[in-house]
């Protein structure tokens, strides 16, 4: 069975295909706004897979749970056949609609079944003022 090493949220990231290194910029397990609901503009889940064995074809996917374990979002499936038995991927998520403040799950599946999870808390944006007399 498949093993999830890492699901890590992100502002962005890339990867060098020649060298196989990740790059992540702006790592975070919590986001704010004002008021809910609202949306996360652009962010990035980077995951990185341990597979059983290489050279055969997987399927890998990701879906969102909300605070009230409803579906926020899911990606289209990705058929892959890794070259060693680790595998990154970096799906970017453009718009994802935040019904309600609160922890939000990643769910990471490989062929149909949950391999890990990872999560991030969606929260108030509290905004400080200063009163000058």
């Amino acid at each position: 069975m498949a093993k999830l090493i890492y699901a890590i949220t992100a502002d962005s990231a890339s990867l060098d295909e020649s060298t196989k290194k990740v790059s992540i910029i702006g790592v975070f397990e919590n986001m704010s706004a004002p008021s809910y609901p609202a949306v996360q503009k652009d962010m990035t889940i980077v995951v990185r897979l341990e597979l059983p064995e290489k050279s055969k074809t997987y399927k890998e996917y990701f879906t969102i749970l909300g605070p009230d374990n409803k579906e926020v979002s899911r990606n289209s499936p990705v058929e892959f056949v890794p070259k060693s038995i680790h595998h990154n991927f970096l799906h970017r998520i453009i718009n994802l609609s935040l019904p309600e403040k609160g922890r939000y799950t990643i769910n990471i599946y490989v062929d149909d079944e949950i391999v890990g999870s990872g999560y991030f808390d969606a929260e108030l944006l509290i905004y400080n003022t200063i009163n000058v007399a």
